[in-house]
């Protein structure tokens, strides 16, 4: 079977870092185990692929399942008990619910997709998921920590300032609406970029067989990497933003706790001290009015 492509992306050295535009892949990638497999590729295959014993395939694929799997069922577990349980229906745990189901995309549209074509180092799957499995993984990212640290100030009014009027299920609803459109919008550049691509089998090899392969071709602006620029902001929201948050609302939960129990047992141990100085006034008023 004759093999054709419409886009060539190994016209240079590293054909990883080519930026590709929208109408450069229009066709299907067709590929047939006979003309990949042949035997002048079984020779150089040691320079295309990292070679990865069949037991480590076995024990990472069961490991990955398991996490997809474990991920899976408990996020469901708990959304069906908040569901179900009327006392549970608080803004806490709605919050809580946001961070569940967050977590359960991310192990049913991304693990399994993306630990596939990381072993294999081709895509074989439906090229509409080399799009889904990045944009869900940074949605469900970054809904998962804003949603820790929408928590962790809620957490912070309640301690710190447990007088002020609570937020309401409508407040709650607007904010995580904003957390999920934030998480859209922080993922929709993957969706954008990363497409399947026909890149040669044998690096270097131009006329030689090819494979599909997932990647992202992120365009320069003005000299720019968008590239790195969009994964600078991404570090920004998913990491350093809610780690300065989420460090400065439980420190002060911390040190509000902990200030309130020295106070609490330091009047104890005022009134351990005052009680016996009472007991013995009364026994000497008991004797001196006996005798």
């Amino acid at each position: 079977m004759e093999i054709s492509y419409n886009y060539n992306a190994s016209k240079v050295d590293d054909v990883f870092l080519q930026s590709l535009s929208f109408g450069d892949i229009d066709a299907d990638i067709g590929t047939t185990d006979s003309e990949i497999w042949n035997t002048s590729v079984r020779a150089t295959l040691s320079d295309v692929l990292y070679p990865v014993p069949v037991y480590l395939i076995v024990l990472l694929s069961l490991l990955y399942g398991f996490i997809a799997v474990a991920a899976v069922i408990g996020n469901v577990v708990v959304l069906a008990a908040i569901m179900h349980s009327r006392p549970m229906h608080t803004v806490t745990n709605f919050f809580i619910a946001n961070l569940s189901a967050a977590d359960a995309l991310i192990g049913v549209f991304s693990i399994p997709f993306q630990f596939q074509a990381a072993l294999l180092q081709r895509w074989d799957l439906p090229k509409v998921l080399c799009k889904v499995a990045p944009f869900v993984k940074e949605l469900s990212v970054s809904v998962s920590v804003l949603a820790l640290v929408v928590i962790s100030v809620d957490r912070y009014i309640a301690v710190l300032h447990p007088l002020r009027q609570r937020v309401s299920r409508h407040a709650a609803a607007a904010v995580m609406l904003g957390v999920w459109l934030i998480g859209v919008a922080a993922g929709l550049p993957s969706a954008v970029v990363f497409r399947v691509v026909s890149v040669p089998l044998v690096h270097g090899d131009d006329e030689g067989p090819r494979k599909p392969f997932c990647m992202a071709s992120f365009p320069r602006v003005g000299g720019i990497d968008t590239g790195a620029a969009y994964r600078l902001l991404l570090a920004m929201l998913q990491y350093f933003a809610p780690l300065v948050v989420i460090c400065f609302t439980y420190v002060r939960i911390m040190k509000h706790v902990w200030l309130s129990n020295i106070t609490s047992l330091t009047k104890n141990e005022r009134t351990r001290s005052i009680r016996p100085d009472h007991n013995c006034d009364i026994s000497l008023a008991t004797d001196w009015t006996s005798g």
